[in-house]
């Protein structure tokens, strides 16, 4: 799950088992070079005034991400996550945040499950 690309992929797939209302809470996702089609048909469809940004899938803390909104500045070659910019981030007093939770599954039956509190 390190990996942008990778997690995507695996979150897709559940979403597409078992369905948008369990697994609906990422955004759609691109990755490139291999979806470029299909992501230049949902710019298409978008209007001129949406933005995307673009991660590097196997980067950390914020390196090599952009937020673009011209067609143009898209780079092609290399592999890239690229999701539609939330222009309305959900916001704890006002700033971004995010949850780096680490959970530890040692059974299933019974359930027995070990949360990292650090990361809350």
């Amino acid at each position: 799950i390190g990996r942008k690309d990778r997690l995507w992929r695996n979150l897709s797939k559940m979403q597409a088992r078992f369905g948008k209302r369990e697994f609906g809470f990422f955004p759609r996702s691109f990755i490139l070079p291999q979806d470029i089609k299909l992501l230049r048909k949902a710019w298409d469809d978008g209007g001129s005034k949406q933005k995307w940004i673009v991660k590097p899938p196997a980067s950390a803390r914020g390196i090599g991400i952009q937020v673009i909104h011209k067609w143009s500045q898209m780079p092609r070659k290399r592999p890239l996550l690229v999701q539609k910019y939330l222009h309305k981030p959900y916001l704890i007093s006002g700033n971004k945040f995010d949850l780096r939770i680490y959970v530890y599954v040692t059974s299933y039956d019974p359930l027995r499950v070990y949360i990292f509190n650090d990361g809350l």
